[in-house]
């Protein structure tokens, strides 16, 4: 005998469709519309940022700020616009400074200056042992000996001497600079990506 469930199911309710027209929005209107905003105005706010950034690089600053301003253009992929300004500030900058981290930084910017080692070796044709007192120097030697390619001497030699120097320096360094000493001898800073170096040194 058949089970009387008395559940009833409702009939399916049909759809009401609207009667609408089709659109006249389609590609090739859209693409012909007029534009109210002009490409003049874009391109004058770029030469406008261009020559801001011209007279920067082309101010009198300190040698650091200098190289700091110039690294970050580079780093932003810039460097094409203002190839002239660069290569005069950094020009100008190498011939006044004894600073072995200005020298070095301008080394890893530019890299075609091969005896900017030179001017740090003594008569007998090494380092000199001043050197070992400038830790921040050290580390920008050692950073800029991995900017160069297989068989340049100067460099190679700027490594050896700047990793036994720091090396030496590592366990007799405390606070920041240790810190950099190790982080550094560990993989140079350009090697690492830009997030992970930053957090061990975020405290800083």
């Amino acid at each position: 005998m058949a089970l009387q469930t008395g559940l009833s199911f409702p009939l399916a309710t049909s759809r009401r469709f609207a009667n609408y027209e089709s659109t006249v929005w389609d590609y090739d209107l859209l693409q012909s519309l007029p534009s109210k905003h002009s490409e003049e105005k874009p391109t004058k706010q770029v030469e406008k940022l261009k020559n801001e950034v011209k007279s920067l690089i082309n101010r009198e600053m300190e040698p650091l700020a200098k190289l700091e301003l110039i690294d970050e253009v580079q780093r932003l992929g810039l460097k094409y616009q203002f190839e002239l300004e660069i290569k005069d500030a950094l020009n100008a900058v190498y011939s006044n400074t004894n600073n072995v981290g200005h020298t070095m930084m301008i080394f890893m910017l530019l890299h075609f200056v091969l005896d900017v080692f030179e001017r740090f070796k003594d008569e007998k044709g090494e380092f000199k042992a001043s050197l070992c007192e400038d830790v921040k120097g050290l580390l920008s030697m050692y950073e800029a000996s991995f900017f160069g390619f297989e068989g340049e001497s100067n460099i190679d030699e700027a490594k050896i001497f700047s990793t036994k120097s720091l090396m030496a320096l590592k366990t007799s360094t405390s606070g920041s600079f240790g810190r950099k000493i190790e982080h550094a001898l560990d993989m140079p800073i350009h090697w690492r990506l830009c997030f992970g170096y930053a957090n061990p040194l975020a405290a800083e």
